[in-house]
């Protein structure tokens, strides 16, 4: 839920203030009307953590000690919206400049009814639920961490954002991939031949990719999960690769990760649930210093993400050459780049282009993309907190540097 409480001084009859400040709701929330008078009621905690987030509408100066009662009884994300009228903005610059330092709080300045205001709420109220959403999310990691991705390890929770962890076997993936149904498997491989060209895949690799994105598909519903990665490389001694179920699962709105890159997978979930599209998780392969470009490539691109009227092909995978794995040519385009640190305590932000994709290069993974950074590749190489990158579609800088600031974390702005 979303409270909205407009804040008045006990100099104004509520019945005035009710008549020149309304707003339209949504289904998810409450909208309640808060005087400065000593006798005045001041708004419950709420229960089982309902609340998502509080929007303070400051009608009147002198409401300064009752924002700063509301906040700081309360741990929720805030939005003080102030407005041209009755000192509003007054209270809420003397109200912010206290509160700030310690609690999760933005000001923002607009005229009531505007269209700025409206976008000041929903972005808010976005962001509000998106961080409820990581405070009670399940993230599985089937196998631990791939021994190379040094970042991961010993993470065995994600700071104050407070998502879960859970540790899955790799062989519960497996034996439930042994007892998939064959039917939905067939019907899901004839899918994929539909859907992608095959190169030199045969058809029971791409039915044995059924299965598996199947089976993964199903420890994501058994174990209630919100988000997952998979320690993707034990299974090509199976002769298997996850790239295809990978792919799937995120085309699907399920944010999953390979190599059990842990920052990398909680990145995933946060850029999905954010911006409601599908994201990308790629190796840095190339840097041009000179064009300020790096080159992000792997095997397991969303097909909701590349382009429809270029081939998008199942190829095997590039390291190993077994199992399958997705070849396309994504969308041109702004794009953001992100990720968390292995804390979750700092977000890298990088606002890009993405200038090209495709190509047939042997040495890096199948799909492939150049993008050219706003700001310098060399600072987002030194300042980048590992190796995989999630890329999302758009920039997003706004609505990430609030997600930051509401969420206690550090952005680290590469513009």
């Amino acid at each position: 839920m979303i409270q909205i409480a407009v804040l008045f001084s006990s100099l104004e009859k509520e019945a005035d203030v009710r008549h020149r400040i309304t707003f339209p709701l949504q289904p998810d929330m409450q909208l309640e009307y808060l005087s400065t008078a000593a006798t005045a009621p001041r708004p419950a905690p709420a229960v089982n953590g309902a609340c998502c987030g509080r929007v303070m509408v400051i009608a009147s100066g002198g409401t300064e000690e009752l924002i700063r009662d509301i906040i700081t009884h309360n741990r929720q994300p805030v939005l003080l919206l102030a407005n041209p009228v009755r000192n509003s903005l007054a209270a809420a610059m003397e109200a912010y400049a206290v509160l700030k330092k310690d609690h999760p709080v933005k000001l923002a300045y607009a005229e009531h009814g505007s269209a700025a205001e409206q976008a000041e709420i929903a972005r808010f109220a976005w962001i509000a639920r998106t961080l409820h959403h990581l405070r009670h999310a399940r993230l599985g990691c089937i196998g631990p961490p791939s021994d190379w991705l040094l970042t991961s390890r010993g993470i065995t929770d994600f700071g104050h954002l407070g998502t879960e962890l859970v540790s899955i076997p790799v062989e519960d993936l497996l034996q439930r991939m042994r007892t998939e149904d064959t039917p939905p498997a067939r019907e899901l491989t004839r899918e994929y031949r539909h859907h992608f060209s095959c190169r030199d895949v045969e058809a029971p690799a791409v039915e044995q990719a059924a299965r598996l994105a199947l089976a993964l598909e199903a420890l994501v519903a058994d174990h209630r999960l919100d988000a997952v990665t998979v320690r993707c490389f034990d299974l090509l001694e199976h002769g298997l690769t996850a790239c295809l179920g990978v792919s799937r699962l995120n085309d699907a709105g399920i944010p999953t990760g390979c190599e059990g890159d842990l920052p990398a997978a909680l990145t995933l979930m946060t850029a999905e649930r954010l911006t409601a599209q599908p994201a990308w998780m790629a190796n840095p392969a190339r840097l041009n210093v000179a064009a300020n470009t790096v080159t992000l490539a792997h095997c397991t691109v969303p097909a909701r993400m590349l382009e429809e009227r270029r081939p998008m092909t199942i190829r095997p995978h590039m390291e190993s050459g077994q199992g399958t794995a997705l070849e396309g040519n994504l969308r041109k385009g702004f794009v953001t780049l992100l990720r968390f640190s292995s804390a979750a305590d700092s977000l890298l932000i990088a606002p890009a282009e993405l200038e090209s994709s495709g190509g047939d290069d042997p040495d890096i993974c199948r799909t492939r993309a150049m993008i050219r950074l706003e700001g310098s590749v060399l600072q987002w190489l030194e300042h980048s907190p590992g190796n995989h990158q999630i890329m999302i579609y758009g920039h997003h800088q706004d609505m990430l540097m609030d997600f930051c600031r509401l969420g206690r974390i550090r952005p680290v702005l590469i513009a």
